[in-house]
């Protein structure tokens, strides 16, 4: 049998992995939060912290889910448009939940002066095109977790 044999349907344990390696994002960003940066202990057992394994397993099991959705397509505008429907909608809604819900719930400032600063629409407009230079220059929002000792 061939590698793509096992990853068809849903019984593939991928979901297992996954739910692995966002436990392993969850435990090195709770150093960062608890304001001890570089004191996780997994960090000298594989010379880097946990996020940064999690990331490299996140890599891997996109590229072998990837590669299958190109596989089973066999038409590369098909495969583009998938890709496409399959991210952006999930991440307008969650960029969006992000700032009107959680950002105007968390927010220091009057919901009034949150919702009026130029930096919380940048956010949601930035954020939502993936354009990773952008995403970059705005990551935080006005009044959002200022006391976090790092924003990630």
């Amino acid at each position: 049998m061939v590698l793509q044999n096992y990853i068809r349907g849903r019984d593939n344990n991928f979901n297992l992995i996954r739910l692995f390696a966002a436990t392993l994002v969850i435990f090195s960003h709770s150093y960062v939060l608890a304001g001890r940066v570089g004191q996780e202990p997994l960090a000298e057992l594989f010379g880097m912290d946990s996020s940064h394994v999690a990331v490299h397993i996140f890599f891997v099991i996109s590229g072998f889910l990837l590669t299958a959705s190109l596989s089973e397509r066999k038409n590369l505008l098909g495969y583009a448009e998938a890709r496409f429907l399959r991210i952006f909608p999930g991440l307008f809604v969650a960029v969006l939940f992000s700032v009107l819900v959680i950002g105007g719930a968390f927010t220091t400032l009057a919901l009034p002066d949150y919702y009026a600063r130029r930096e919380v629409w940048e956010f949601i407009g930035i954020n939502s095109t993936l354009i990773l230079d952008k995403v970059q220059l705005r990551y935080a929002l006005p009044g959002v977790f200022p006391n976090n000792p790092s924003v990630i």
